[in-house]
């Protein structure tokens, strides 16, 4: 007998992160079981969360954790299912003044398995970066370096080198999702 999934996504935000997630998920799976929450703060606020004194408590209930967060009624409830397998997705922000990447990297060792604690991916240097392909054969993309000099101006810097394909990307079909997601391969 085959285990039904459900899937919980934590995204950093309520735009970007949340609407490509759901885009991901409709165009490739639309039965798929799963719940996307904003978590609408950034990695290292969380962090600060998490780590008490620096220190992160190995019996952490991420669930539980949530739930005593003040969030809204709507997303606790969701919150009260059960989940196979746990995902959060936040950017890396280096320019954040609040960054800390020892704890960071204790984070990454910490969320390793979606299927016990979560698993966590972090986008570098942020979300925008899967669309930071310039064109259908970008040969430079896997090996593009960002400075970390740019902080929130990377988003513009990607809207401006962005190919037309990816410019309006709340349009994108499953073809051009399909592209991105090889390229980042």
């Amino acid at each position: 007998m085959s285990k039904v999934k459900r899937i919980l996504i934590i995204v950093e935000g309520p735009n970007d992160e949340k609407v490509m997630v759901e885009k991901l998920w409709d165009r490739f799976d639309k039965n798929a079981d799963h719940l996307v929450m904003a978590y609408e703060t950034n990695i290292y606020v969380l962090m600060r969360s998490l780590f008490i004194g620096g220190v992160m408590d190995d019996d952490l209930d991420l669930l539980r954790f949530l739930k005593s967060k003040d969030v809204p009624e709507e997303k606790r409830l969701g919150l009260n299912e059960r989940f196979t397998d746990v995902y959060l997705i936040f950017d890396f922000d280096p320019h954040d003044p609040r960054a800390d990447f020892d704890m960071l990297r204790k984070m990454l060792r910490f969320f390793n398995d979606s299927t016990s604690r979560g698993k966590l991916f972090i986008n570098y240097p942020m979300m925008q970066s899967y669309r930071h392909i310039r064109s259908k054969r970008d040969c430079d993309f896997k090996d593009r370096l960002s400075s970390v000099d740019l902080g929130k101006k990377y988003k513009s810097l990607v809207d401006q080198e962005a190919c037309k394909e990816l410019k309006q990307i709340n349009r994108s079909n499953r073809g051009i999702l399909g592209w991105i997601i090889r390229m980042h391969l």
